[in-house]
């Protein structure tokens, strides 16, 4: 199966100060393994950054932890498409 990742799953997967952290992070692992591919937007890995260091948390996201995060847990994952 196919799956595509927007923002509203990525970011919670990769962020667990978020309430709905552990359900998109099973989502993230068990949609990107086995006979399942993700796949995410060129758009959403430059929201999921955005977004990450700015989200108003107690402990927050400084920009080269947001880099890494992305580049490990996004990109290491999922195959990243284009808009035609």
């Amino acid at each position: 199966m196919r799956v595509l990742f927007d923002t509203s799953v990525l970011v919670p997967a990769v962020v667990d100060q978020l309430a709905n952290h552990e359900v998109a992070l099973d989502a993230l692992l068990g949609y990107t393994a086995g006979e399942h591919a993700g796949y995410c937007s060129t758009h959403a890995v430059a929201e999921c950054y955005a977004t990450l260091t700015a989200l108003p948390l107690p402990r927050r996201v400084l920009p080269a932890e947001a880099r890494q995060l992305v580049e490990e847990s996004i990109l290491g994952r999922v195959i990243v498409v284009t808009a035609p």
